[in-house]
């Protein structure tokens, strides 16, 4: 019985360290894999965001067609399409909201996704303002996306398309 009472608290302690040591390593191991899969998501998104945000700069100062600006929002939305489920649940709207400010820039066009008979419709004329806005909140969005993907700060605020418009004071620009 001695015995016994000698070595019950060497092997409770054995007992409680493997179990922390399985626990922390666990949790360890399930941070690590979902820090990989967000940089993934975000490199993912990251890539049809900065070609539209070129796009929407070098528009009206480089020739460019409805087939140049309808396959970049088809990968955008494929994209969207893939790592939606990933994002932050108040992030739902980004799909909407980049398509918002692009169809601003280029019309109808975006809707290639949704609606294949708008491939063939004309792109809007140059907007130089309204590419400005474009372009402003294409790399707010994309700024948010990889800060996230890097799993840098912890509130992951996004305006959708019109609040940013209200919130940076552009919205006011237009109606005066």
């Amino acid at each position: 019985m001695d015995l016994v009472a000698a070595a019950l608290p060497g092997v409770l302690a054995a007992f409680v360290s493997s179990y922390a040591a399985y626990r922390f390593s666990g949790r360890a191991g399930h941070v690590s894999e979902s820090r990989a899969i967000r940089r993934e998501a975000a490199a993912d998104l990251s890539s049809p965001l900065r070609d539209l945000r070129s796009m929407t700069r070098r528009w009206g100062r480089v020739d460019m067609s409805q087939e140049d600006v309808g396959p970049a929002v088809t990968a955008w939305s494929d994209a969207f399409d893939r790592q939606r489920h990933r994002l932050p649940n108040q992030w739902r709207h980004v799909g909407r909201s980049v398509r918002a400010a692009l169809g601003e820039v280029f019309g109808g066009v975006v809707m290639v996704d949704l609606r294949p008979d708008m491939a063939a419709d004309r792109l809007a004329e140059p907007d130089f303002e309204w590419q400005g806005f474009a372009d402003a909140y294409i790399t707010y969005v994309l700024d948010a996306v990889v800060s996230w993907g890097d799993d840098q700060g912890s509130t992951w605020k996004l305006h959708d398309f019109d609040a940013w418009l209200e919130a940076t004071g552009r919205r006011d620009r237009l109606t005066a």
